[in-house]
């Protein structure tokens, strides 16, 4: 199935975490030194229309965009590396609705 993402190990990714039903695991495949950060079902379902509505802007820093996201730790968001290139394919995916499933439990 093509579904937009790249073959080359790049690009944002969403994935039911072991934590539980209620929680995600989002992160840059490119980025092999994290893994990721934790996020609610819920946070994420607020950060996907959020950047349906052009609300979510990530911050550019030395070539990279910086993206806050997770609950995991309501003190501090969780924080995602990612490329130009990766942000406006997941923009497009988000609006094609490739993560609606995460929405919901």
């Amino acid at each position: 199935m093509n579904d937009g993402r790249r073959g080359d190990g790049v690009g944002l990714e969403v994935e039911p975490s072991g934590l539980g039903p209620g929680w995600l695991r989002f992160w840059e495949r490119a980025d092999k030194a994290s893994a990721g950060v934790q996020v609610s079902r819920m946070a994420f379902a607020r950060f996907v229309t959020g950047v349906r509505a052009g609300h979510i802007v990530p911050v550019a820093r030395d070539g990279v965009l910086v993206l806050r996201v997770g609950d995991g730790d309501p003190e501090q968001p969780g924080v995602v590396l990612t490329t130009p290139e990766s942000w406006r394919a997941f923009v497009t995916r988000a609006y094609a609705g490739a993560f609606d499933r995460f929405l919901r439990m």
